[in-house]
């Protein structure tokens, strides 16, 4: 991109510009650039009304941050600030979705990864739900990043870190591989997790009270979420770019 080409639509802290967009427009891979704005999107727009304590979606590099900081001061201190853990006087503790799109790259902007995969965290019944449309390619991506995040799961749903010291966990306690429509190209990961990211959260908008349904439930996605759906998909996000790019303008 050269430095000077404007931003075709900005939103949040995405900047998506003619060479993103363009993307998704056919059978291209989803840049970080993309997912960013999608998951922006959902959470300014579709979602705005939900309680970001509720329902947070979190940003692949900041995924990729936390699965590398070693430092458990900083880890904290990242997971408050970005929302992961909530506030003291959060009232959704124990009911709490909190969503991490991951990416199999070795660098924190995603320039040499290959496929994208979503990570979620469901408080009301601890479990980490990993859902990959080419299994197993990123379990392993994902299972560091639980792995990182196991001694706050307690925080996380609004309790005590010394809670996960009187009982010792594991990453196979709380990890869960689900039941995730597969891809048939090589190209559609990104479309795929951001799709099962929105179907997910239509959940907890749904569900005032207990977020039991996401967790029984998601394995109807197999049905919902088909080669079919996912080229809709890539018309409706270009939709959503060009309607915001319209507004802009005004």
């Amino acid at each position: 991109l050269l430095m000077n080409s404007a931003a075709i639509v900005e939103l949040g802290n995405s900047s998506l510009y003619a060479a993103d967009v363009e993307l998704l427009s056919g059978r291209q891979w989803l840049n970080d650039s993309v997912v960013n704005f999608a998951c922006d999107y959902l959470q300014r727009v579709k979602f705005a009304a939900v309680d970001r304590e509720r329902l947070l979606f979190v940003y692949p590099g900041t995924s990729f941050i936390i699965a590398l900081e070693d430092d458990a001061d900083d880890l904290r201190d990242t997971l408050k600030g970005v929302g992961v853990l909530p506030s003291a006087d959060s009232k959704h503790g124990g009911d709490r979705v909190v969503m991490f799109f991951l990416n199999d790259t070795s660098q924190a902007l995603s320039s040499d990864g290959t496929h994208w995969s979503l990570l979620v965290f469901h408080s009301a019944t601890r479990r980490f739900l990993h859902f990959d449309s080419a299994a197993p390619h990123n379990m392993s991506t994902a299972r560091a990043l639980v792995r990182k995040l196991l001694p706050f799961v307690p925080a996380m749903c609004g309790g005590k870190s010394r809670q996960q010291q009187e009982h010792k966990v594991d990453v196979d306690d709380v990890y869960v591989e689900a039941a995730t429509p597969q891809q048939t190209n090589s190209w559609d990961c990104g479309v795929y997790a951001i799709t099962i990211a929105d179907r997910l959260a239509q959940d907890v908008v749904k569900s005032e009270k207990n977020l039991g349904s996401l967790w029984r439930n998601h394995e109807r996605l197999l049905e919902e979420v088909t080669p079919k759906s996912i080229v809709a998909a890539r018309g409706k996000w270009r939709s959503i770019v060009d309607e915001l790019s319209k507004a802009k303008s005004k």
